[in-house]
């Protein structure tokens, strides 16, 4: 999910993207999330901000990747720990875009890169 005008609003430089599954979990609206009266707006702007918040306090020394934590209504109206990572790598026209993911996901740059012998 391209999410590259609302990011520039929160002032990233580079094109910002989530996967689906961290769209899914930390912006789209659960029946607990309407429940706490959420709406896609703030909880992407939560994600965002956490984003920027990681990459200030890294200083540098993340390298392409930071993981960073949040909260947010998941299944529950109480909100959970969740974890996201950010990848800087090629997007389809090969300049740089901000990848959000579940850290388990891996995106499609990741996966062609070859081991260096």
């Amino acid at each position: 999910m391209d999410v590259t005008e609302t990011a520039r609003e929160a002032g990233f430089l580079l094109p910002v993207a989530l996967t689906r599954a961290a769209w899914d979990l930390c912006v789209a609206l659960s029946p607990a999330a309407e429940r706490a009266c959420n709406d896609e707006h703030g909880r992407l702007h939560d994600v965002l901000w956490m984003l920027r918040w990681a990459i200030g306090r890294s200083r540098g020394t993340g390298g392409s990747e930071i993981h960073f934590e949040l909260l947010c209504v998941t299944e529950s109206v109480r909100p959970s720990r969740v974890t996201l990572r950010s990848v800087v790598g090629p997007g389809d026209d090969g300049q740089p875009v901000l990848t959000v993911m579940r850290p388990e996901e891996s995106v499609r740059h990741e996966a062609q890169e070859e081991p260096m012998t």
